[in-house]
This record gives C-alpha cells, sequence and structure tokens, in this order.
C-alpha cells in the first residue's frame, strides 16, 4: 500500500521505496485521465494552495479533487473525460461516486488498483 502507519523510523524509511514512489505515480496519473486533466490539474492547485506548509492527510487530497467537481456531480453528470465517452459506458448519471472510498482501494491495498466492470444491459459500470 502506499498508505500506511508508521511509527518507528525504520518503518518510515521502509515506506519510502521505489515501489511506493512508482505506484503513487502511477495511481496520479490513472485519477488526472479519470476526472480529466483541467479538472485534477485545478483539484491539485487547490489541494497545494490549501496545505502549504502545513500537515494534509489523503482525505485532503481526494476532498479537493472531489470539491472541484462539485458542480458536476450535483448536475447529474460524472466528473470524467468526455472525450473517452462511449455509448456503452454509464455515466454514473443519477449516482454519487465518494472518489475517497475508490480511491481507498488503489492507495490502501497491496498491489494494483481494483477496478470492477459489472454489466448492466448494454452499459458497463465502473467501479
Amino acid at each position: 500500500p502506499i498508505s500506511n502507519q508508521a511509527e518507528t523510523p525504520t518503518q518510515i524509511a521502509e515506506m519510502f521505496d521505489s515501489v511506493s514512489y512508482n505506484k503513487g505515480a502511477c495511481i496520479l496519473n490513472m485519477l488526472k485521465d479519470f476526472l480529466n486533466e483541467e479538472k485534477f490539474r485545478k483539484g491539485i492547485i487547490h489541494y497545494l494552495k490549501t496545505f502549504s506548509y502545513g500537515n494534509a492527510k489523503n482525505d485532503d487530497l481526494w476532498n479537493s479533487l472531489s470539491n472541484n467537481c462539485l458542480g458536476d456531480f450535483t448536475s447529474g453528470e460524472f466528473c470524467y473525460s468526455d472525450s473517452k465517452m462511449t455509448s456503452n459506458t454509464l455515466a454514473f448519471r443519477e449516482e454519487s461516486m465518494e472518489l475517497k472510498e475508490m480511491m481507498g482501494t488503489w492507495t490502501l491495498q497491496k498491489g494494483i488498483p481494483l477496478v470492477v466492470i459489472t454489466r448492466e444491459g448494454r452499459s458497463l459500470r465502473l467501479q
């Protein structure tokens, strides 16, 4: 996992290895593609301005990125890249999507991110 509890200097040193950095970079890149570059950038800027010179938690990043997309959620749309939507894609129109919940499977578990795809008739649902 990228996010771990660490209480000793040894545990802290073990957290900062090439696997963690590479996985973190991959996850941020996937999240950027999922949200779209503009909304991802705005969320990151908000996060950096809010928490510069201070401490932050994972939830602070997810909230910064989610709040950036709030208009999309309330309008019945999802914060995603329009250019990647196909006629068979479920656009999450009448659902709320909890970014924190999704990212927890990507950052708190070992291995690769968990993406669940369910077929509903002619549509695909991504979780």
